[in-house]
């Protein structure tokens, strides 16, 4: 019994710590990165536009569907202030990682002990892309708090199998363990990169290698097969997308590999701390000295698949966030039995155990010097510029013509948005390729596919004017070319962001003669 209470004790020690690392720091008014604006737009766009789920602005809704589908629960609250939808979004994210602690702790305290599980959840708190990326909205820190969940439930449900639970319970937990995992999914689909965590776990259960097949196989069909079929409910989206096998090909091909080798394993180290990955390996290291091939096949193959996965599309290192429990985990496993063997050999244990803990954690922050930050990290300018300059657009007075603007056009937009609900948002689709596109398709040797990643537009209106927004306008030379190779738009005015450094585009470089509007 005080065993018990000690344990939960701990937990909301944890849950209080967890609560003090996150929700101060949580973003209170913008969003922590472009797709977080690309989403908030979407999520605008479906109330004003009358089309819940349904919105063509809805950034990544195919893979993401039960992410837009909790904050529309939320949609009473906002949709007679815009503005609440951001705090709603970065504190889910921040409640999301607050929660982890649960899973974690059940899970990791179940194969290898309470204290490896104090340490794996302090460890996970520590690691920068986890941290920064829980501080606002992204359906990634819900997917793997799903992924953990399930896993935790697999545990649990060995432990009262052994106590022979009767067969509704475990009936019950099975249904509990794949809506876990469906919803992991449905939060963000390429969360099935934490998959292999399934039989990894089965593995540390010791099952027969049967009976881990065919667990893991049907809960992992089960997932996905809930996954589809609830997308093929969702309202149609008439907008031209590419198909899976080409986005693949597109962002992870393997010449895109080789290319990214050097600066996406940088952007890994950098996201996960190179401390972390050092102590990670040396456990890897420990663990094949030692013949645990049990822990090893449930952390090491996950955190590989990823790093192979994401190396290509290394922008932003948020993509590796799948890789922080299990990068946790290890680190703590080995932590822990490097203490028990120093701890003997000292005479006042406590006051040892404290300053190793102290110069454990002077080490980590010392390394954050060299590791990931948040991935815009001029905010304070950045958005007070884009405020400005969307006031201004919202309060220009009429013009005949079409307003062409060429500026990091989402976060704009949005303010535009939650300046007047009566802003009205449209995707326009060019026929003239990316830069990115045709550098892919003159460099690409191993595989070739079709390009057909084309240069997007937004078309905005407001009570006074009609925009054309180029979504991407840091590409100087793009936007140039667009210009040269479109007739489309040469009866525009032109409006071009200024005060950042990356807007290096002026006028001149145009070579049409097109109206320049200086706002």
């Amino acid at each position: 019994m005080q065993f018990k209470r000690n344990i939960i004790l701990t937990v909301l020690l944890l849950l209080i710590l967890a609560s003090i690392s996150y929700l101060p720091f949580t973003y209170k008014d913008t969003p922590g990165e472009r797709d977080g604006f690309r989403m908030v737009m979407g999520i605008i766009d479906s109330v004003t536009s009358g089309k819940p789920l349904g919105s063509p602005l809805l950034y990544g809704r195919n893979i993401s569907y039960g992410y837009y589908a909790l904050i529309d629960i939320f949609r009473p609250v906002f949709q007679k202030n815009f503005t609440i939808i951001i705090p709603i979004t970065n504190y889910i994210s921040s409640l999301s990682s607050i929660f982890m602690v649960i899973p974690i702790f059940y899970l990791v305290k179940r194969y290898w002990g309470a204290t490896t599980a104090v340490l794996a959840n302090l460890l996970l708190i520590l690691i920068p892309v986890w941290w920064s990326t829980s501080l606002y909205g992204h359906p990634m820190i819900q997917a793997v708090l799903f992924m953990f969940i399930g896993l935790a439930l697999i545990a649990y449900r060995s432990e009262i199998k052994s106590s022979n639970a009767g067969l509704v319970k475990l009936i019950i937990l099975d249904i509990l363990i794949i809506s876990a995992f469906s919803l992991c999914l449905m939060f963000r689909l390429d969360a099935v990169l934490m998959f292999l965590l399934i039989p990894g776990c089965f593995l540390l259960e010791r099952y027969s290698l049967t009976k881990v097949i065919s667990y893991s196989s049907l809960y992992i069909i089960f997932a996905i097969v809930i996954f589809f079929v609830v997308k093929s409910q969702l309202p149609e989206i008439n907008l031209e997308s590419d198909g899976i096998l080409e986005d693949l090909i597109f962002y992870h091909g393997p010449d895109i590999v080789i290319k990214n080798l050097k600066a996406g394993s940088k952007a890994f180290v950098e996201a996960c701390n190179p401390l972390y990955i050092f102590i990670f390996f040396i456990t890897l290291a420990s663990l094949w000295v030692k013949r645990d091939s049990l822990t090893l096949l449930f952390i090491f193959p996950t955190l590989v698949v990823n790093y192979i996965f994401w190396l290509p599309n290394y922008y932003p290192a948020r993509h590796f966030i799948y890789v922080s429990p299990v990068l946790a985990i290890g680190n703590a496993i080995f932590l822990h039995a490097a203490f028990k063997k120093v701890l003997p050999f000292c005479r006042n244990k406590k006051i040892i155990g404290i300053t190793l803990a102290l110069i454990l954690i002077g080490i980590f922050f010392v390394s954050y010097r060299v590791s990931y930050s948040v991935p815009y990290p001029y905010w304070q300018t950045q958005t007070e510029d884009n405020k400005r300059l969307a006031n201004n657009l919202q309060n220009l007075p009429s013009r005949e013509q079409r307003i062409f603007v060429v500026a990091d056009s989402i976060p704009v937009v949005l303010e535009m948005q939650l300046l007047s609900s009566k802003v009205q948002v449209k995707p326009l689709k060019t026929s003239l390729l990316t830069d990115t596109q045709l550098q892919r398709q003159k460099f690409s040797k191993i595989l070739k596919t079709n390009p057909t990643k084309t240069i997007d537009l937004l078309e905005v209106k407001n009570e006074k004017n009609n925009f054309i927004f180029y979504i991407q306008g840091w590409k100087k030379n793009e936007v140039v070319r667009f210009f040269k190779e479109s007739n489309e738009y040469d009866d525009v005015y032109l409006v071009i962001q200024k005060n950042i450094p990356s807007f290096t585009l002026v006028p001149s470089d145009i070579s049409k003669k097109i109206n320049f509007l200086d706002i």
